[in-house]
């Protein structure tokens, strides 16, 4: 606490206005416990972002980025209130009150400890049984893949004794890699040309992630009307979220339409030229993509 307030006044901030019921507290608490766990798509992002900058420096070719470069995801971490969470400033937060209070957690000598003192243990298994489609394994389908095998999603097992069914990722693309992909698609190889995207990005997923073997179902079907005897809608109704990773807007309607009627979120992203696009699209409280 003492550093982060020296550092403050270095900016000309006040650090002595900090409230226990205001925000710069509270901010500071999840940034100290942040540090605990990781995760990874942050990780990813800010990887990619630095071998970017490397990359200017040593090739002197483009410019750097010449600005102060913030970004948080504090959306997905535990809501608390520091005056109600902690009593006594000098208990140890963080091993004690926020981990089994908090995030009600502990370690468990598995790849997801480091998640799990971020997100806790609760929504760490509701991920690892989610059931998820996703549509398209190009540029996009191939980010969003690294970032589900990454965070244990659909590797959760089932469990008859407790009525939990097992997690999945269903991945869908008729296309076949190209040399063209190869710069922007990084779950592809030079070997790898010629073959299926989606079994191929399948069995990079399972590389970066073990427990993903036999959770991950790869298919060469185009999603569109012709295939709905495939993709029915008791399929999608079983679904607890569908994924978009397409470049064109004829079936980002049809699979809109398809999650619509079967109420089933879907995070639709999308590329057309040089433009993306990303929606999050929940039943009952978001528009949809065709609206």
């Amino acid at each position: 606490m003492n550093l982060a307030k020296d550092i403050s006044k270095r900016y000309d901030l006040n650090p002595d206005d900090w409230k226990p019921e205001g925000f710069e507290l509270k901010f500071f608490y999840l940034f100290a416990f942040t540090c605990q766990g990781v995760f990874n798509p942050i990780c990813a992002f800010q990887g990619g972002f630095i071998a970017q900058e490397v990359v200017k420096a040593v090739t002197q070719k483009f410019t750097p980025t010449q600005q102060v470069f913030y970004y948080d995801a504090l959306e997905v971490l535990p809501d608390f209130d520091p005056t109600k969470a902690f009593e006594n400033t000098e208990e140890n937060y963080f091993s004690d009150k926020y981990v089994k209070e908090v995030i009600r957690t502990q370690e468990i000598n598995h790849r997801s400890d480091g998640l799990r003192i971020l997100l806790g243990a609760e929504l760490v298994e509701k991920l690892a049984h989610t059931k998820l489609f996703m549509v398209g394994a190009g540029a996009i389908g191939c980010e969003l893949l690294k970032n589900y095998a990454m965070l244990g999603i659909g590797t959760g097992k089932a469990n008859p004794a407790k009525k939990i069914q097992a997690g999945s990722i269903v991945l869908t693309d008729p296309d076949v890699i190209e040399v063209s992909n190869l710069n922007r698609q990084f779950l592809f190889r030079e070997k790898h040309l010629r073959k299926p995207k989606s079994s191929t990005a399948a069995a990079a997923a399972i590389y970066m992630n073990r427990e993903l073997k036999e959770n991950i179902i790869a298919r060469l079907d185009k999603v569109h009307e012709g295939t709905s005897h495939i993709f029915t809608d008791q399929f999608f109704e079983s679904l607890t979220v569908v994924t978009n990773a397409l470049d064109n807007v004829h079936a980002r309607i049809y699979i809109d339409a398809r999650c619509v009627t079967a109420k089933t979120p879907l995070l639709e992203s999308g590329t057309l030229g040089p433009k993306g696009h990303v929606q999050v699209i929940l039943p009952y409280k978001t528009e949809s993509y065709g609206s």
